[in-house]
């Protein structure tokens, strides 16, 4: 300050140099004023950035729950395929036997008694259960 002896008035240079303080001060509050804006403007932007993203971790975990969904979907239903698939054929199987099976019996019905009592035909043989088809079916 200006206070130098016992003297009220302050010295020159001294007015001078206390109202460019003042001035100073007077322009350093907007600055700090502007200061404080650019803070709250960084963080209102810093704020919308985190709720962005935010929602995308939010979007992408759902997707993310929706894949497995998708993939525990597919499992379950290649699983149920491959058992239809099985169960489609012993069913187609035991169709067949049962075609052969009715085709035999048609047969050895078809021929005359007197032809399934001579040992030596063939008829005779299958409705007795000795011959056997060589594909085994």
């Amino acid at each position: 300050a200006w206070s130098r002896g016992f003297s009220t008035t302050p010295p020159e240079g001294e007015e001078k140099k206390e109202a460019a303080d003042a001035a100073a001060e007077a322009e350093a509050e907007p600055e700090a004023d502007a200061a404080a804006g650019g803070e709250a403007d960084e963080a209102a932007e810093l704020r919308a950035q985190i709720t962005a993203l935010e929602e995308k971790v939010k979007d992408l975990n759902d997707q993310t729950l929706r894949a497995l969904a998708d993939a525990e979907n597919a499992r379950t239903i290649a699983k149920r395929d491959v058992g239809n698939a099985k169960q489609f054929a012993v069913t187609s199987f035991a169709k067949s036997l049962l075609d052969v099976a009715d085709n035999l019996t048609l047969a050895v019905a078809s021929v005359p008694t007197e032809e399934l009592e001579k040992p030596e035909n063939i008829t005779a043989k299958v409705s007795r259960g000795e011959y056997r088809t060589p594909l085994r079916v």
